[in-house]
């Protein structure tokens, strides 16, 4: 996501109810005579969009014919004083030229002259040099900025005034208190946080007396920050940056660019793309070289970080560090954390500046350092692990296990970060038979979950076909592979992976097989077909009493399989039973088991109970997103577009259309791709399904039906208006099947299929092809047609 010009150093912030308002208010004062109002003070948070304010606030003075000077500070340079005044005011004086000096005494003259480079040519530069000439150099400041407004009014505006240096600040001050005759009015933006105390109080003295305007930035609106933020991101996921950025613009926009959420796990630290890097690194220009190397290796250490191992990996002295870490706070950049010896970074983003601006070599030794420190103290293998995967080296048997600890204890926490961990602790392996099979295996789940799919297979598919003394372990790794295979819309071939594993004389642990039968299950639900019947003993393996979860999940898979048999009662009792049980269990738990979410959803929305589904499905999607399960991410998303799309919500179903389709490329699912295709041409007021060369083929039938009813025979009789081409077309369109690919299978022009789909949705009383799809697999799928249609359906 390209940031320029809305970059968090930019702020700047669509316009607003509230902004429009600002703008008015501070356009009054630049009206008329001149105003009693001499400053006007902006205040806030860093990228709450301060200098987007200050910047349109000069532009309205244009449009008002008042002259307009623009400067901004930054850390102070030894021997530069006066230098915001500088920076705003020496361009206007070049062109008004030496004329501005006429009637000043020498002495003002000389001394502006010291401050202003394009005046040196009217005296030679002086400084003051006691506080009597001080005083004197801020009344010929104040002379010349009444000069400046004469006829048509100056605005004078500085930006970052928390970063001036003292004679500057020192004058703003006198401004205050004298300010200049004529239309003059300057207006500052600063953080309060780090602005000089005197001048804060000076300005409050300033604000209550009236002499002030103050604007202090507040938090963007829900909907305001909403429009900043890509059309591919999901609901759930607006609402987790808006909650983590806090109405932000600045924050809000570089987490949107960020791959990955602020919440990192383990301490790992988000990557920031170069641009909003560049921008985050101003407010480190003012650090020491120590400040730096503390800031460092505070990013190093995650947070919260302490003082002791700060001082181990910064190779510093405790007076140092206590240096260091007061100077940071000066900057705004660290914060302590309440009743606590422990500090934080102001916001994940600083975090991640400080980090990435290290170098790879001083990084290394930095984690070494880390992970010695924390090995000593008796720390927990994860955090442990983030430093060992940086620093560890080859033939490190013990980081190894480590790290394969780690990823496996957070596997469901963060599965891109499982993947990195057991990745490395395979690369660390030295042994010539390579990595085990548990090894293997963990990691192809990791990548499965993450959403690389390609790879998973690549490393799944080196199990073998027989099991290897870990049948177990063996049986876990097929299992899993055919799970990505019905990601990637393999379906016979993950059938073809769990009959071997089923079927396999060495294999008898109940509740492997119970997997291998579960996930066949599924995949005879997604393909519309009739799932081989199984009691719930033999779906969770008799585990139910110490896995209260997995038996929500099962009774909410029978609940499908009740729904196409239509048997309404027992599907809505079983749901009934489903949702109690996932209500009762937290996001951690639940991720193990997210799909029973998904089929729920389904469930409810067939029964009617349309905000239940879309409960289901936006909290499915939210527990995809937070722990990073992308494999995931586009059924829930498509899911959750398809409650939409059926409940009106056009603009909703778009978004998460966009969103799944992101999300589909993203893990390399043509599959899953396909079906967001779908949805997003439903979306676009009910446009044509892409072409065949335009997009993969899609899925063979919908995830999710549109239509609330399940009645069987209802469908049944419904569809026997359809003649038998008309029949015939309907199925495929339950396949999912494109105009063209229909047009091709049967036959016919691509204009003809048109024609007779005009004539279904007609006949069937339908809007959309989805709707088609579903009727058609509430009567039981093409197989069911078939034989009704031996049985006497209507072929006129």
């Amino acid at each position: 996501m390209h940031l320029e010009p809305t970059s968090p150093c930019e702020e700047r912030r669509d316009s607003g109810p509230t902004r429009t308002e600002e703008l008015r208010t501070l356009g009054e004062l630049l009206d008329g005579p001149a105003s009693p109002v001499s400053v006007v003070e902006i205040s806030g948070e860093r990228w709450m969009g301060k200098t987007a304010l200050l910047r349109d606030f000069a532009r309205l003075a244009e449009a008002k014919d008042w002259t307009v000077a623009s400067g901004y500070a930054s850390p102070p340079l030894p021997g530069v004083p006066f230098g915001v005044f500088a920076d705003a005011l020496d361009d206007l004086l070049g062109r008004f030229g030496s004329g501005l000096m006429d009637g000043r005494s020498h002495e003002h003259v000389r001394w502006l002259a010291g401050i202003f480079p394009a005046l040196a040519t009217s005296a030679p530069p002086s400084e003051p040099t006691g506080p009597a000439e001080m005083y004197q150099v801020f009344r010929a400041v104040r002379g010349l900025l009444t000069s400046l407004g004469s006829p048509g009014g100056l605005l004078l505006t500085i930006d970052d005034v928390h970063w001036a240096d003292q004679a500057s600040v020192t004058l703003l001050g006198h401004l205050l208190r004298h300010p200049p005759d004529g239309k003059v009015v300057i207006a500052i933006a600063h953080r309060p946080a780090q602005v000089d105390p005197l001048l804060r109080s000076l300005l409050a003295e300033a604000v209550a007396n009236g002499s002030a305007h103050r604007v202090s930035s507040a938090p963007l609106s829900d909907e305001h920050a909403l429009a900043l933020l890509p059309g591919d991101l999901s609901r759930v996921r607006c609402e987790t940056l808006l909650r983590e950025s806090g109405g932000n613009p600045g924050m809000l926009r570089a987490f949107a660019s960020a791959p990955a959420s602020p919440a990192g796990t383990g301490g790992q630290v988000m990557r920031l793309p170069l641009d909003v890097l560049a921008d985050c690194l101003r407010d480190f220009r003012g650090l020491s070289a120590l400040g730096w190397t503390v800031a460092r290796s505070a990013a190093v250490l995650g947070e919260p970080f302490e003082p002791g191992p700060l001082r181990q990996v910064a190779e510093a002295s405790d007076a140092e560090v206590r240096a260091a870490i007061d100077e940071l706070i000066r900057e705004d950049l660290i914060c302590p954390e309440q009743f606590s010896r422990r500090f934080r970074f102001r916001n994940a983003l600083l975090r991640a500046a400080a980090y990435q601006s290290a170098g790879p070599g001083w990084l290394i030794g930095a984690h070494t350092r880390a992970a010695r420190g924390l090995t000593a103290l008796g720390e927990s293998r994860p955090e442990l692990a983030t430093h060992l995967q940086r620093s560890a080296s080859t033939g490190d048997v013990e980081g190894a296990e480590v790290l394969l600890d780690a990823a496996q204890r957070h596997l469901w926490e963060d599965a891109a970060q499982a993947a990195s961990w057991a990745q490395t602790a395979i690369d660390l392996d030295t042994r010539p038979e390579g990595p085990a099979q548990e090894q293997r295996v963990l990691l192809g789940k990791a990548l499965a979950l993450a959403g690389r799919l390609r790879q998973s297979l690549a490393v799944l598919g080196g199990l073998g076909s027989h099991p290897d003394g870990q049948p177990g372990i063996w049986l876990e790794g097929h299992n899993w592979l055919a799970w990505v295979r019905g990601l990637l819309g393999q379906h016979e071939s993950a059938r073809a992976e769990l009959a071997v594993a089923i079927d396999h004389p060495a294999l008898t642990d109940a509740g492997s097989l119970a997997v291998s039968r579960r996930t066949r299950f599924i995949l005879d639900l997604e393909r519309n077909a009739a799932p081989e019947a199984l009691d719930v003993e033999a779906l969770h393996g008799g585990t139910a009493t110490a896995r209260p979860v997995l038996h929500g999940y099962v009774i909410a898979l029978l609940a499908v399989a009740a729904l196409r048999r239509a048997d309404t009662a027992v599907a809505k009792a079983l749901a009934e039973d489903a949702a109690e049980v996932f209500g009762r269990t937290a996001d951690r738990d639940l991720a193990k088991h997210l799909d029973g979410l998904y089929w729920l959803a389904e469930v409810e929305s067939a029964l009617g109970n349309a905000d239940l589904a879309l409960a289901h499905a936006e909290r499915g999607l939210h527990v995809a997103e937070n722990r990073r399960l992308c494999g995931q991410i586009p059924q829930f998303a498509t899911a959750l577009g398809v409650l939409q799309l059926r409940a009106g919500d056009r603009v909703g179903a778009a978004r998460h259309a966009a969103c799944a389709k992101a999300a589909a490329t993203s893990i390399g699912s043509d599959h899953l791709l396909a079906a967001a295709l779908a949805l997003e041409s439903e979306a676009l007021e009910g446009g044509p399904l892409p072409s065949a060369e335009q997009s993969p083929p899609p899925p063979r039938s919908p995830r999710l039906p549109l239509l609330a009813s399940i009645d069987n025979d209802e469908a049944m009789l419904e569809l026997e208006a359809l003649s038998g081409r008309e029949l015939e077309i309907a199925v495929l369109v339950s396949e999912g099947r494109t105009n063209q690919q229909i047009a091709r299978a049967l036959e016919l022009s691509h204009k003809t299929v048109e024609t007779y789909l005009g004539r279904i949705f007609k006949k069937l009383t339908v809007a959309s092809r989805a709707e088609v799809a579903a009727m058609v697999g509430r009567s039981g799928g093409a197989g069911s047609l078939v034989s009704a249609g031996a049985r006497g359906i209507s072929r006129a």
